[in-house]
């Protein structure tokens, strides 16, 4: 039996991290299906309780000498998103932690693999090393967007590094809402936006003006707290302060609760004449609900600015042009969640050791300015849809 160790090492983490785990265990259960290989699938977390709960995989912690003890010579382990470079405050397995598991997998020749990853820019030679380090253990490196792999090109890992669309894409695939009116505001606050925004009564203020702007009738204003688990008191009391603060205002509000599931928080939205979010999932959800969408701080993620998510600018700035999705949406919503299959797909291969027999996905072409996917060599297993020369899963560089 193959083991499939799912590594999350982002300790805020949202529902888009639940959907990709989801995702992932399915993909790679159905491909080692096909390849006649069974998979034991565990969830490494920072709250493993609750994941367990959500996803269905058994989980354990998200510690390096916890993941170490469970690897054995036929299991990969899979990072799947995080921040390549973030300290301890942020992510559960620092850099220096996950460079060991790259020395180790390379020295041991157990399988790592990296997807969905951001990298934050090597900020001295010791970052840098660490950095090549845990991409050079790996088997297979995919970079969440086009600056994650110059980051890694700039410490010495070499060109080109695959790019492609987080697993979490999946959870907004299936169809979507049908909505012929759309009324009121829709608006995702965290803790986090509060501190950026300067406080409950300035988001508020900015809410009214939206809703003055944008609210057809008497609609509503929905206020959602967007985090669950261990961040989910904190989101929920930012929320309350923004509600309180609206019915100062007189503005009519609601509160809601943090979604389930991305798909729900895109239907949930379907209706609304206006989203506010700062979380790129949540900006996401509502793209591929053709909502009208801004995010709370200016457009610094790379999936807002993909998206052309413009941003609210509270202060004496006024608003900026929100963007809008026009008929394009649902093709850019299916290209983005057909990359994310191809990556998962590529993954699997990796895992059942270039034996699955599924049906290749079709990945999308990457637009101008992003960084391209290489083409197959006999070091780099093949992407989805191009003949497959012979899959090296240990010791291959990306």
């Amino acid at each position: 039996m193959s083991r499939v160790i799912l590594l999350q090492t982002s300790l805020s983490r949202d529902v888009g991290d639940d959907d990709a785990l989801i995702a992932t265990a399915r993909s790679v259960t159905e491909h080692a299906a096909a390849a006649d290989i069974s998979i034991d699938l565990i969830a490494a977390t920072d709250e493993p309780g609750r994941t367990a709960a959500v996803t269905g995989l058994p989980a354990i912690r998200a510690v390096a000498g916890t993941v170490r003890r469970v690897w054995d010579s036929s299991s990969t382990v899979v990072v799947l998103g995080g921040t390549l470079g973030a300290g301890r405050a942020t992510s559960a397995v620092p850099l220096a932690e996950l460079s060991v598991l790259g020395m180790w997998a390379q020295a041991s020749g157990r399988r790592l693999a990296l997807v969905g990853v951001r990298v934050e820019p090597a900020r001295s030679r010791t970052e840098g090393s660490l950095l090549r380090r845990v991409v050079h253990g790996a088997s297979l490196t995919v970079a969440a967007d086009a600056n994650s792999a110059e980051a890694l090109t700039a410490v010495g890992v070499p060109a080109p590094v695959r790019v492609g669309s987080h697993p979490w894409w999946l959870g907004l695939s299936g169809p979507r809402a049908v909505i012929d009116t759309r009324r009121g505001l829709w608006c995702v606050v965290g803790e986090l936006d509060l501190r950026v925004q300067g406080g409950a009564d300035t988001v508020a203020a900015t809410i009214a003006r939206l809703h003055r702007d944008n609210a057809t009738g008497e609609a509503e204003v929905v206020v959602q707290a967007w985090r669950r688990g261990r961040f989910s008191g904190a989101d929920l009391v930012a929320a309350a302060e923004v509600e309180a603060a609206l019915h100062a205002l007189r503005i009519p509000v609601r509160l809601a609760g943090p979604p389930r599931t991305l798909a729900e928080q895109r239907d949930a939205v379907a209706g609304a004449a206006l989203v506010v979010a700062a979380n790129p999932r949540a900006q996401a959800a509502a793209f591929c609900a053709g909502v009208p969408v801004a995010g709370w701080h200016a457009a610094e993620h790379p999936v807002s600015r993909s998206l052309g998510i413009g941003a609210v600018l509270t202060g004496p700035a006024g608003l900026s042009v929100l963007r809008r999705p026009d008929g394009g949406t649902a093709t850019v919503a299916t290209e983005r969640e057909d990359d994310a299959a191809a990556v998962l797909a590529l993954l699997s291969i990796l895992v059942t050791g270039g034996r699955s027999a599924l049906e290749p996905t079709p990945t999308r072409r990457v637009p101008p300015g992003s960084a391209p996917a290489p083409l197959p060599t006999d070091r780099s297993p093949a992407l989805p849809g191009q003949q497959r020369r012979t899959v090296r899963p240990l010791g291959v560089l990306r």
